[in-house]
Order: structure tokens, then sequence, then C-alpha cells
């Protein structure tokens, strides 16, 4: 029986911003249409001056809304809520409807709301959850009610939905206590497209791509990226950075940070690309880089870029944390650190300049994993049967 899949608050401007969230519920959404079923996307509201309005359209046959709602306050998030969930009614199956949502799209008490309205709707509810919220510094550092928010989405909120969907094994784990049905999914790339080579206008480089508010990361990148440079000249560092989550404010920074460098003509730095231009520097990059922190948030994590890095047939140059030890070899489809270090990571670039060819294959097995185990296209069945089978 087709099921009718509503996606809400997981998207934000899609089929038209390009962000992690838009990329991987866009292919979930893509499977589970594949798979025989019914997809609607509802995007984060937008807050604008102008009156309320509603932009709809069709991708690939996926149906998406966008509410614009006026002014940010709570009787205007509320309000939407309401159009919503009129909107839901509209469109309801006698049998086989689900709202699946994010962890994080607003409040704990927003959350509350969405779990009991979609009951009332006659809607299974379905949490995707990304990330510890807890373990994030911004968070760490945040007035107590801001804490006392994500303390109560982290530790409850798998009480009142009727499905969970953990992106790793640390939230798979965590997930447990909530004795609710649930289904691991990873992070997804379509692997159907030939790789992408243009042109190579920077010659042999290493790339990064990922949000300015990862200023650390890119610290370090930058003086792993200085101690292997000084030993091969000819390489260059291309980071490509986005401003999502208040990363614009970093940016300033990251550019003097680069400019107090001896290196700073090697790196390259480019903002906000479309995803064609973005993969094209996947495809033609020597290695692509995804460095990961010893501490809970990246443990919890596993990030989408890495499926998209795969997919491009690149080898890529991360740490042992996380998924990554359920997944990776050393040497085998990845080079993979075990500290979270300049050194550790600039011997890796050192490795990676003197072996070639065997990067080479480092690259193509790593798209044969990503091929197996992060395709799109095996996951719409299964969470298809996944969701058919919540009471």
């Amino acid at each position: 029986m087709e099921k009718n899949i509503v996606f809400l608050c997981s998207t934000d401007n899609y089929p038209f911003g390009f962000s992690a969230g838009n990329t991987k519920t866009g292919l979930v959404a893509r499977g589970l249409m594949e798979a025989g079923n019914k997809v609607t996307i509802i995007n984060d509201p937008i807050y604008q001056s102008a009156p309320n309005y509603i932009e709809n359209g069709t991708n690939g046959n996926i149906s998406y809304y966008t509410y614009n709602v006026g002014k940010n306050s709570l009787f205007n998030r509320l309000n939407f809520l309401r159009n919503v969930f009129k909107f839901l009614a509209r469109i309801k199956q006698k049998k086989g409807n689900y709202l699946i949502f994010d962890c994080a799209s607003g409040s704990f008490g927003f959350l509350l709301i969405i779990c009991f309205l979609s009951k009332f709707s006659s809607y299974k509810s379905v949490v995707t959850i990304g990330e510890w919220h807890l373990s994030h510094e911004a968070v760490s550092k945040a007035p107590k009610i801001i804490k006392l928010n994500y303390f109560l989405i982290d530790e409850f909120y798998g009480w009142f939905v009727d499905g969970i969907l953990p992106v790793s094994t640390f939230l798979e784990k965590h997930a447990m206590k909530f004795h609710k049905p649930t289904y691991r999914y990873p992070v997804l790339a379509d692997f159907s497209s030939n790789n992408i080579k243009n042109k190579n206008e920077y010659g042999d480089y290493y790339l990064y791509c990922g949000g300015g508010l990862y200023f650390e990361v890119i610290e370090l990148l930058i003086k792993a990226f200085s101690l292997h440079q000084s030993r091969f000249k000819q390489e260059k560092l291309v980071l490509v950075l986005n401003g999502g989550y208040g990363g614009d404010r970093y940016f300033d920074r990251i550019l003097k940070y680069i400019d107090s460098m001896e290196c700073n003509e090697a790196i390259v730095v480019k903002q906000n690309l479309p995803f064609e231009q973005l993969f094209s520097l996947y495809a033609n990059a020597y290695s692509l880089l995804i460095p990961l922190r010893e501490n809970l948030q990246d443990e919890s994590r596993f990030s989408q870029k890495i499926a998209e890095y795969l997919s491009a047939g690149r080898p890529i140059i991360t740490g042992n944390v996380g998924d990554i030890q359920y997944y990776f070899s050393h040497k085998k489809n990845a080079l993979i650190s075990d500290k979270y270090d300049t050194e550790s990571y600039s011997q890796l670039m050192d490795f990676a300049s003197e072996n070639r060819a065997l990067m080479d294959e480092i690259g193509a097995a790593g798209r044969r994993l990503g091929e197996d185990q992060f395709n799109y296209k095996k996951y719409g069945n299964k969470l298809s049967d996944f969701l058919g089978k919540l009471k």
C-alpha cells in the first residue's frame, strides 16, 4: 500500500538551499518515493515582514512547501503548526500516514506539540536524530534555559514518538532506553552518477568542506597543511566554507589566520558553492579531509559530508572516531588518524603525496564501500518497511 509520508522542518528552503539536512532529507525522500510512496517536504518556516504566503512546487515528483509566517514569534510559529496540520488533514489517507521530523527542529515544547498534533491527526510520528546536542561547545556556554531545553530533547525526545531514526551507533544505543522501534540509517549519497572531471585549475590540492563555525578544526588543518606544504611546495589546500548556524562570524577570523601563515598563497577559500561546482572540486581533489575530534560531539555524529566525499571516488583522510571504526580500514578505503593533532594529519598528507597510486586505489575502494553501505537507493524499501511496521 502506498504510504503518505511527510517530512516536517527537516529542511531549509528545499530544493533551492544547499545544506546537509536538505541533501540527506532529499535523498531519503527519493528513496521512499522510488519504493512506491507519496512524499511531501515541508520546509522550516521563513520569517519575513511581507504578507504571509506559501511557496510550493515539485522536485522529481516530491512536493515541497515553504511557509512565510511573518515575524519570528511564538504566536507565529504556533500558527505555522496550525496551518501545517490543517494541510496534513487535507492530504491524509485512510491508512498509512507518517510524519517525520528532526529532533532539533525547535524547542522541546515545539517537539511535544508536533507529537501531540500528529497523534491527534492520525499520523505516526517518527523523529530523526543526528547529534547529541548537549555535547556542543556552543550549548555548554549557553544560558541555563538553553541548556535545559537541549537536556530535555536529548534525554526525553523518544518517549513521545512512534519511531526513532538515529544516524549513528552511539545515538542508536542511547535510543534503546525509550523502548521504541528504532532504525539506524546512516549518511547517504547518490552513487549513480559518474564522477565529474572538469578542468583542474588548482593542480594537486587537498580539500576540506565544512562550516565556518568549526574554527578549531580549520585551524588544525591549516597548521597540518603548513607543515606538509613545506615539504611539498606545489600542493594547495582548498577550503570550501559555509556560513550556516552562525559560521559567517568566523570568516574574518579564518582569513586573518590564513594571512598569518607562510603558506597563505597556497590556500584557496571558497564559499557557498552550488553542488555541481562543489562536486567537481571533490572529484578533482587529491584527497578529501574531514578531521574528527576525540570528543562526544564527533563520536555521536556521522557527517553527511563523508558519503558525499566517497561518491566522488577520491580518498578521504579522517579520524578514528564514532562510526568510522565500523566502516573504514586504514590504508584500505581511507587514511585514518588515531590522534587529533597537527602532526598526525600532516604525516597522513605526506603519506598520501608519496603514494599516489595507492591513494587512487584507496579512493576507488572508498567509493565501493559507499555504494554498498551509503547508497540512498538501498534504504528506500528498508525504511518504508520499517514505517509500515509501526503500531
